[in-house]
């Protein structure tokens, strides 16, 4: 008898503790929380998709996590069109991703692709070394946009190269000689140059700093050199160590590029990385430099960046970012009417970073929406490049997507211009402006 008293007494004392646990231990503090559930686990029927917000009341905004398109109230049928209408207008498409308030809403990829798959960014990679720069002013390494670029590289000292700052450098008004029309990519010979870094750094200059505006990829090139001597890490480290690992992008075998030389990372151009990669970053610019509880880029850089320099009726560019504004379209102004026009839409702003073969990150703080477009390519991922001019084993051959390599057959596949899109892109937009759009 004594022993089932005991045990009853055992019984009732478990009864009680998971009573009180329950409860937050009887204080309403609420303090013993248990660990949220997987995104596997709120997914109800095991699709990789939340289809509702009872699976998933708390969605991460950084999170990356795939939800239907009705989830965060937008109807499937605008998410297709719009699918649809890129993947048709451009077949050199190779992936899409669209992410709204955080949430992936849509994802497509060409036949035989899919969402572990590289996509090469070309000058994309712009942006995000600009945004490395912006890192190291707010790290102090860089004082200010105001810096002379010949602070760091100081051979140009002296130099008619010497009024050159940063804000220059970063808003393609840097003064050196503009781009050609010749056979090498980007048509200035950086491309195929051993040793690119040198190339760039040997460009004559032809305009005075921050007077002209021009599109030039040793301007970009530059930032290798800035970063270099400014933190004392080269840019590839630098990159990595404070952009993407903490906005949560698996490094280890990502493409990094850089020269001939093997020594030279390349920050006009390339990076290889999963489309969902370039989509974070996207996000993260979105959110004006914060990830999570870390704010990565300060606010302040970040809306800098998304500005037009000089602020002029002429302008579109930003630091590395291009501003779809009326000037783009060449209507001398910075209101953005055209924009609007071609997606139907009253309240609109658009920053996008580009790269050759129509890479594309959309970032629409109006919309709270990021959409990442980018091309198909035919070469291996690895940690890093090596560009050469004789058998070019690394060269990152988009022309094969597109029809266009010297030993393609058939017509080449022609790419959506700018207006194109913005119309693909209006029904979503207007869907998430209104709900009686959708």
């Amino acid at each position: 008898m004594h022993d089932d008293l005991v045990r009853l007494g055992h019984v009732v004392l478990l009864i009680l503790v998971l009573f009180l646990s329950s409860c937050g231990g009887g204080n309403g503090a609420g303090s013993a929380q248990s660990s949220p559930p997987t995104a596997v686990d709120r997914d109800s029927d095991g699709d990789g998709i939340i289809d509702s917000l009872d699976e998933f009341p708390q969605v991460d905004a950084y999170g990356m996590v795939r939800v239907s398109p009705s989830t965060a109230g937008i109807t499937i049928e605008k998410v297709n069109g719009f699918m649809d209408a890129v993947f048709d207008g451009d077949r050199a498409t190779q992936g899409v991703m669209i992410v709204y308030k955080g949430m992936v809403i849509g994802e497509r990829y060409a036949p035989g692709k899919n969402s572990q798959d590289r996509v090469t960014s070309w000058s994309v990679a712009k942006s995000l070394y600009a945004s490395a720069i912006g890192i190291a002013i707010d790290e102090g390494w860089i004082q200010s946009l105001d810096d002379r670029v010949s602070d760091y590289i100081t051979d140009w000292q002296g130099s008619d190269k010497e009024a050159m700052t940063i804000r220059h450098m970063l808003s393609m008004r840097s003064g050196l000689t503009p781009m050609v029309d010749d056979n090498s990519v980007g048509g200035e010979g950086i491309f195929f140059s051993e040793d690119q870094t040198a190339f760039a750094l040997a460009r004559p200059l032809v305009y005075q700093p921050g007077s002209n505006y021009q599109y030039v990829n040793s301007t970009s090139q530059l930032m290798e050199s800035v970063i270099k001597k400014a933190t004392g890490l080269d840019a590839h480290d630098y990159l990595v160590q404070k952009l993407l690992k903490p906005i949560d992008i698996e490094t280890e075998d990502i493409g990094l590029w850089v020269d001939a030389t093997g020594i030279n990372p390349l920050t006009y151009c390339c990076i290889d990385m999963q489309i969902e990669d370039f989509a974070r970053f996207g996000l993260l610019t979105l959110k004006e430099g914060r990830w999570r509880t870390e704010q990565v880029l300060s606010s302040s850089f970040v809306r800098e960046s998304g500005r037009p320099w000089p602020d002029d009726e002429e302008s579109f560019y930003g630091l590395k970012w291009w501003l779809y504004n009326d000037a783009l379209f060449g209507l001398s102004s910075t209101a953005n009417s055209k924009a609007r026009e071609l997606t139907g839409t009253s309240e609109l702003s658009i920053r996008v970073a580009i790269g050759y073969q129509q890479q594309y990150i959309y970032v629409l703080p109006s919309h709270d929406l990021v959409i990442a477009r980018f091309s198909l390519n035919n070469h291996n991922s690895n940690q890093g490049y090596i560009v050469n001019t004789s058998d070019n084993p690394n060269f990152p051959d988009t022309c094969t997507g597109r029809n266009a390599c010297s030993s393609s057959e058939g017509e080449p596949v022609a790419a959506m211009n700018m207006g194109s899109f913005l119309q693909a892109m209006g029904p979503l937009l207007q869907c998430i402006n209104s709900p009686d759009a959708c």
